[in-house]
């Protein structure tokens, strides 16, 4: 029962898998030994790694975010509160982008939707969101630029966004009558977005420039 949902990430020297159990984070060795285990009550989380070797996570059981060193030490963590959040949404992936920062899908004090940012010191930095509930349902991603892009559907229209890393709206676009969005875009290494939709009979691939 402690095989991973989300996919672990690996260390930076490629030496680590981190992967989230069912009531515990793990470090694994790439030969199968477990190095150690954090305990967390609640499993299957998102986990990211950046190039110093820490490890972030946002667990919805306590609603802390915490940040663990390559030995499973707590670095630091802070409570939504402390950012004024009432809600992460969990079940979408969070991105950082190449500078460290860390952004999640959040619901503010004020119950707008957006995306809260965090440095990779625990330290808020902005909240950038709508009023609309529906608005954010995509997983987050970042390109070497540090722009944040995200999407969603309402009915038949295809909603796509990109923020830089300041917070500030870079582009937003909506393609009507398309097909039900998937949650996983990705992006080239143009910097182009690549979505993949679903529907009944076929799964087209959109590219936005």
């Amino acid at each position: 029962n402690t095989m991973t949902r989300p996919p672990g990430v690996f260390s930076p020297d490629g030496t680590t898998l981190y992967c989230s159990g069912s009531d515990s984070v793990y470090a694994i060795s790439t030969d199968g030994e477990i190095r150690w285990g954090y305990y967390t009550s609640k499993g299957y989380l998102n986990l990211m790694v950046d190039n110093s070797g820490y490890l972030y996570f946002h667990n919805p059981s306590d609603s802390v975010f915490t940040c663990l060193t390559s030995e499973g030490v707590v670095r630091w963590g802070n409570h939504l509160i402390d950012y004024d959040l009432v809600r992460i949404r969990s079940y979408n992936a969070p991105t950082m982008d190449y500078l460290g920062n860390l952004y999640y899908l959040a619901v503010n004090s004020g119950w707008e939707h957006g995306i809260v940012s965090l440095t990779n010191e625990g330290d808020y930095r902005w909240f950038w969101g709508e009023s609309s509930p529906e608005a954010f349902g995509s997983d987050l991603i970042s390109d070497k630029n540090n722009s944040i892009y995200f999407g969603y559907a309402v009915e038949d229209d295809l909603n796509v966004f990109s923020i830089s890393s300041d917070g500030v709206s870079n582009w937003e676009t909506t393609i009507d009558n398309i097909a039900r969005y998937s949650d996983e875009p990705c992006i080239r290494s143009d910097s182009k977005m690549v979505l993949t939709m679903q529907n009944d009979w076929s799964n087209p691939i959109i590219v936005i420039n």
